[in-house]
Parts: C-alpha cells; structure tokens; sequence
C-alpha cells in the first residue's frame, strides 16, 4: 500500500468522520487491500495539512491492521483497532479506536460487522461514530423529575442538574416568607430532600405559571355573609346608641 497512490494500491476504500479532542472534524479515509484469499489488510490515511508537520495534499497514514475471514466469509480476526494522529491546535496526539465488527476469535459472531462476499463487489452499507464537534448550549428543559437538560447546537443533549424538593413532617407549620416562599421552622421537622416524585414528593411542572387555588366561588360567599353580618352588627350598634342617647334626654 503506497499513501501516495491509495487508489492505485488498494481494492476499495470508504471515509468516515472524527473529532478531536477540542472538537475538530478531520476525515479520515479507510483503504482496504486483498493482501491474500480471505485476508485483506485496512490503512487509514489523513490529509497532512490537517496534522502537526504535515502537508497539505498529502496523505499520511495514521493506522493500519488486518482483517482474516474464514470459509464462510464472517470475520475471524482483526489486527489493529485505533488510528493515532497529531492535529493542529492540540496537545499531543490522539488516539481513535475503531470497531470493524465482532470477530470470532473475540467471542463473536463475525456477522456483525464485515463480512466477505465474493459474488458482490466491494461496498458500504453503514458507518458510524460516537464523537461530536464543539457545541454551545441551545436551550434548558427540565423534567418531571427535576432533571435540568441541556440542549447544544452539535446535537447533543446532557443532564446539567437536578432540582431536589423537600419534604416536612409538619408542613402545615413551615414559617410564611412571602412570595410564595416558605422557611424551615423547628416545628416543621427536618426537611428530607429527595427526588421530585418520590417519598410522598410531588412532581415539578415546568413551564407553567402556578395559578392561585383559592376557590372563588366559596371566597365570594364568606365575603357576602361576612358583610350582611357586619352591617347587621353595625345596624345593632347604631339602635344602641340611638337608645342610649333617648335614656340620657329623658334623664335631663
């Protein structure tokens, strides 16, 4: 295999995209060569301009390894699983692990993965992998759970915190603070913080404004019989006096 002239010196050859440790993209070309029947040697190369003392327009091999296959075309065995390349920009080099599939000789089944097929030619159905570039947060939603997600502009999704509640013996005997905000009192007991949604906890809304649970309707009666009696009172207050002043004119 010759990195100068890979499509010359190799059967077949695919790409796949990875990151760096900052979260650089570099591509990295897979070139697959028939060294022998049922043996076929893997070189991974990069573009230089993209590696630390390399040039741009040329092709730098960073891994290399071998695939055997048995009888049946499942993959026996593979030699070399990583690529290591220096990029610009980072410190030191960094290593890549690759997964070609699950061969025998590991335990596996040789069908998952790559497979040798002599009667179709040479082809990708899928590649994948698990790194990402860069991101900044794009939005926070929180759960029922409390969980605080983090959604982030590379697609990825994290969980930054968790809101706890507490829970009191004696709720009722929590100490008012105002804005809807209670304090801990000795009376109330020890608060026992946990998970929302646990431990007789309730479960957090978010989203939502908490609207007032008074019940307008029953408020409205208090207040029209609280007035019928205030005025029935002042109406008794006022005969007494009314009397009372008749006493003291018939005393004069």
């Amino acid at each position: 295999f010759d990195p100068a002239d890979p499509s010359g010196t190799s059967n077949f050859s695919t790409s796949v995209q990875v990151f760096d440790s900052l979260g650089n993209p570099h591509e990295v070309d897979v070139h697959f060569r028939l060294a022998s029947p049922g043996v076929w040697e893997w070189h991974a190369t990069m573009d230089g301009g993209t590696l630390d003392g390399g040039t741009a327009g040329t092709a730098v091999e960073v891994g290399t390894g071998t695939m055997t296959f048995d009888a049946n075309g499942n993959l026996q065995d593979v030699t070399g699983n990583s690529i290591t390349f220096d990029p610009l920009g980072t410190p030191g080099a960094q290593t890549v692990s690759l997964n070609l599939g699950d061969p025998i000789a590991a335990g596996g089944t040789g069908a998952s993965g790559m497979v040798q097929q002599s009667t179709l030619a040479s082809s990708t159905s899928f590649v994948g992998q698990d790194g990402f570039g860069a991101g900044e947060i794009a939005g926070v939603q929180i759960d029922d759970q409390g969980n605080i997600v983090g959604t982030f502009t590379n697609g990825q999704t994290r969980t930054l915190g968790q809101v706890a509640i507490a829970s009191f013996e004696a709720a009722d005997q929590l100490d008012r603070v105002g804005g809807n905000l209670f304090r801990a009192t000795g009376s109330a007991g020890e608060a026992n913080i946990g998970v929302a949604g646990t431990g007789g906890r309730g479960n957090i809304v978010a989203g939502a404004l908490e609207q007032s649970n008074v019940d307008l309707a029953g408020e409205f009666i208090r207040m029209i019989v609280a007035q019928r009696s205030f005025q029935a009172n002042s109406k008794t207050m006022q005969t007494a006096d009314q009397l009372l002043a008749e006493l003291i004119q018939i005393k004069r």
